[in-house]
């Protein structure tokens, strides 16, 4: 049996090897860019949340009543963004949700829930 190329193991092969390849030191992890639709997103998002600053230091989900971080914060749209796509950067389209209930609603309108 050959030894492990990740580890260097001679038990097992790299195959079956359970531990982590280790990058490299001085070698960068490649970072994702972000396009323009992606930036215009994450301006619209802050911009959402200097206007809707919670009251309690948390907001609460529209669907299940969830206490609500910025970090559990998504936004999801009212009106969903495959059938009303002019209204994809529209901030009274949005509303606090949980991942969950974002997630189950997917591309219903909210009338519909």
């Amino acid at each position: 049996m050959a030894d492990c190329s990740r580890c260097g193991s001679p038990s097992h092969t790299a195959f079956t090897c359970f531990r982590k390849q280790r990058t490299p030191i001085g070698k960068k992890k490649h970072i994702r860019k972000i396009g323009k639709v992606g930036r215009q997103w994450i301006a619209t998002r802050k911009e959402w949340i200097a206007k809707n600053l919670p009251k309690y230091g948390y907001w609460n989900c529209t669907y299940c009543g969830k206490q609500l971080d910025l970090g559990s914060l998504t936004l999801d749209h009212k009106l969903s963004r495959s059938r009303h796509p002019e209204l994809r950067y529209e901030l009274s389209n949005l509303t606090p949700a949980c991942w969950e209930c974002n997630s189950e609603k997917g591309s219903k309108d909210y009338d519909e829930i």
